[in-house]
């Protein structure tokens, strides 16, 4: 296993997808290239884990965007 390429790929696609938006594209966008970057490596649990943990504090980050939005 190569744990470096593993983050590097996580830490790629945590800036792909860092502007956080509001429109359904964005998350499709998010669960496609999650699910191809699986791919890549087999499907790995590391990588799958790694790319959830990003999309968590994602959905946490928007989740705190919309309650400002709302107040």
């Amino acid at each position: 296993m190569n744990y470096r390429s593993m983050w590097m790929a996580a830490w790629t696609f945590q800036k792909q997808f860092s502007e956080i938006r509001e429109d359904d594209e964005y998350w499709q966008q998010m669960r496609d290239e999650a699910a191809e970057t699986e791919k890549q490596f087999d499907n790995s649990r590391f990588v799958h884990d790694l790319l959830l943990a990003v999309m968590i504090e994602f959905n946490r980050k928007y989740k705190e965007m919309i309650g400002i939005a709302n107040t």
